[in-house]
């Protein structure tokens, strides 16, 4: 049976009620890793003051949240593609929750370490499987613009870290924002409980993946009349997720380029919310001149990944994603050639996180999309795996430069390298995607543009 069956039923069906309460849900548990992200944040001097840590040993915490977000990203999405999606993902919501609500009574550093470390493995794997997920129940139609949703949902749920922390903190204290943040997943775990239909298995007898697939898309449509016929040419792909179906025959050429893409824009990413306060600082701008920078970052991110599936619409996904690739280059240089004020700070801080966010969600999406349905959790925890390894490395490039005595401008612009090579080797992505469709018939089916 052909793997695509599922992905022709879903777009022959109009957007159900339960697929929109869905995707609310699966946008709403993806902020959730911009809430993590950003409280650790700002609230490390509170933490550190309260339990005698200083602000240089915050450096293992920060660092090990990322690997545990980069270990989280390639295990856990392998795991549910096989075993079950909806399984894996209601699990990883309950512990992060547990996990967070724990953190909030860490009394050392290395309670608090051991604790960030895990609590990022279980953030790390619930991308991908949201990712995954929302492909799986969204037609083809709204499927670019539903990964972009979901990415915008990072810097969205860092912003309400932000203006929560900032009406909790003084009153409770810095607690209470690891309890807000632990209570949350736990919801939204008990709300996709209730809604999210049951994963379907490739495992059992013909007539019972048949009444499998039958109680499934009778969740998703319960008015729609599909015969027994149809949906037994539906059933769910009998193969099983694996790592190396991402390189076998010419699925390579799509692989290792994304990764590579992935590595740098992610790399870039992280070197600007990282350094940007800290390089203004450098620069003799005020501290609050830092916060604006990573607010209008933010602020710039949430609308470019809200934007970017209307406008992948209208001009082409690849065309776009290598434009704002170019753009971000642009800006980042601008950066060392024009006078700084708090106006134009305001203005490229923005820019850059509307063009840079919002070709990471293209990004985001083009895996999501491209990779068949068996191993789409895997393609995109892998590429965000990869993406992480880049993040870690742009919070330590930073530091490297300044060490070596380099001016605050020439490392912000410096930034345009990485994102030169991530439009190279998206380019040879987009090649590699086209070449699969043309000359090797028999390599990992990749859905078109």
């Amino acid at each position: 049976m052909s793997n695509w069956d599922i992905a022709e039923l879903v777009d022959r069906q109009p957007l159900g009620s339960l697929q929109k309460i869905l995707l609310v849900l699966f946008i709403v548990a993806v902020g959730l890793d911009g809430f993590d992200l950003q409280s650790i944040g700002f609230l490390a001097p509170y933490i550190g003051k309260s339990l005698g840590i200083g602000m240089a040993e915050f450096g293992a915490v920060f660092s090990l949240g990322l690997v545990g977000l980069c270990i989280g990203s390639v295990l856990v999405p392998a795991v549910a593609d096989r075993v079950g999606r909806r399984g894996c993902l209601l699990a990883i919501l309950a512990y992060v929750g547990v996990l967070c609500i724990a953190t909030a009574f860490a009394s050392t550093r290395a309670q608090l370490i051991t604790l960030r470390l895990l609590t990022s493995i279980g953030l790390g794997g619930a991308m991908p499987l949201l990712a995954a997920l929302t492909a799986e129940y969204t037609p083809t139609q709204y499927r670019a613009l539903n990964i972009c949703l979901l990415c915008a949902a990072i810097p969205a749920g860092g912003l309400t870290a932000a203006l929560l922390g900032r009406a909790i903190l003084p009153v409770w204290g810095w607690p209470s924002v690891f309890i807000a943040g632990g209570i949350a997943p736990l919801l939204i775990g008990g709300l996709l409980f209730v809604f999210l239909p049951n994963s379907l298995s490739p495992r059992g007898s013909e007539q019972e993946r048949d009444n499998a697939f039958r109680a499934w898309a009778a969740r998703l449509w319960p008015n729609a009349s599909i015969s027994s016929e149809s949906m037994r040419m539906r059933k769910p792909p009998l193969q099983t997720s694996s790592l190396r179906q991402l390189f076998d025959n010419s699925a390579w050429r799509v692989t290792v380029p994304i990764w590579s893409a992935f590595f740098m824009s992610l790399l870039v990413l992280y070197f600007l919310v990282n350094w940007i306060p800290a390089l203004l600082s450098e620069a003799a701008f005020p501290p609050s001149i830092g916060v604006l920078a990573i607010t209008m970052f933010s602020l710039g991110g949430i609308v470019g990944a809200i934007a970017q599936g209307p406008l992948m619409r209208w001009f082409g996904s690849n065309r776009l994603i290598l434009i704002e690739m170019a753009l971000v280059a642009a800006l980042v240089i601008s950066i060392g050639h024009v006078s700084l004020t708090p106006t134009v700070i305001s203005v490229l801080t923005f820019a850059i996180g509307w063009t840079l966010q919002g070709s990471q969600a293209g990004l985001n999406s083009f895996v999501a999309i491209h990779y068949q349905d068996a191993v789409r959790a895997t393609a995109v925890g892998w590429a965000l795996g990869t993406g992480r390894l880049g993040s870690i490395a742009g919070g330590l490039l930073g530091g490297l430069a300044l060490a070596a005595g380099w001016l605050p401008r020439s490392i912000l612009a410096a930034a345009a390298i990485p994102t030169v090579i991530c439009a190279i080797a998206f380019a040879f992505a987009a090649m590699g995607q086209k070449s699969i469709e043309t000359r090797d018939t028999n390599a990992l089916p990749l859905e078109p543009l």
